[in-house]
């Protein structure tokens, strides 16, 4: 009896659950595709909120499906409806990524790509493959552990193939490439690595600098070459051979 009650509270648990979330999915995707936002709410208050609501209703999801499917409601033969309700959980949370995921894009196209767009990029992918993982969890039959160490090891993947990238010429490429309204005082926050393609875009004058950011550039390029002319062999690496050959 103990087992059937515990599978009617998680059926009618995840069927509010799921009638909630699907009712803001559908506002949400009203005003990012068809209505206009409320008014004095910016589009970057809006993509906030969605990456919170986001953070929060991801959080949620997992803790229920780790308290439900543990034990014996895991091999009790009349959990289907429960299964069925658990995949309908997790499929609108994967809609809710995409929703964020489609706010993320928008936003950067207007205004640029920052490290905290990326930070936001790399959540929602951690969160789609945990979300993966947690399909496979309740479908196979797998323990609590089993996902906490694959979303260990997606963590720890993801986070080595990032390190291997220089994002500050990403960054920059992007932004005098794509970005309908770049910050370009932002690039001039960012390392050396991009000092080459400031260069190039203020010599072919495809963005409005300023004389000052002109002249903080070309004493910034002057400072740099000549800290790389003091360098012994030993400090020698890839990126600042190619950007010292590219400067020149």
């Amino acid at each position: 009896m103990a087992l059937k009650n515990e599978l009617k509270t998680g059926v009618l648990l995840l069927a509010l659950l799921n009638g909630l979330l699907f009712v803001f999915i559908l506002s949400d995707a009203y005003y990012l595709f068809i209505g206009d936002l409320p008014e004095g709410i910016p589009y970057s208050e809006y993509l906030h909120q969605g990456v919170y609501t986001l953070i929060f209703t991801i959080l949620l999801a997992i803790a229920i499906l780790l308290y439900l499917f543990r034990e014996n409601l895991n091999f009790y033969s009349k959990n289907q409806s429960l299964k069925k309700l658990a995949y309908v959980w997790l499929g609108l949370n994967m809609v809710l990524v995409l929703l964020t995921l489609t706010k993320n894009s928008i936003y950067i196209t207007g205004t640029g790509l920052t490290y905290k767009r990326i930070g936001v990029y790399t959540y929602l992918i951690l969160t789609g493959i945990g979300l993966i993982f947690s399909y496979i969890k309740v479908s196979k039959v797998k323990t609590n552990w089993y996902l906490f160490r694959m979303n260990g090891w997606a963590v720890y993947v993801l986070l080595v193939v990032f390190s291997t990238v220089n994002w500050d010429r990403v960054l920059t490429r992007f932004n005098l490439t794509y970005a309908k309204s770049p910050d370009l005082a932002y690039l001039f926050t960012l390392s050396n690595s991009n000092l080459s393609l400031l260069k190039e875009d203020i010599a072919l004058s495809r963005h409005a600098f300023t004389d000052n950011q002109k002249k903080s550039l070309a004493e910034w390029e002057l400072e740099y070459l000549r800290g790389e002319a003091q360098k012994e062999w030993q400090s020698w690496n890839y990126n600042d051979w190619r950007l010292s050959n590219e400067l020149r």
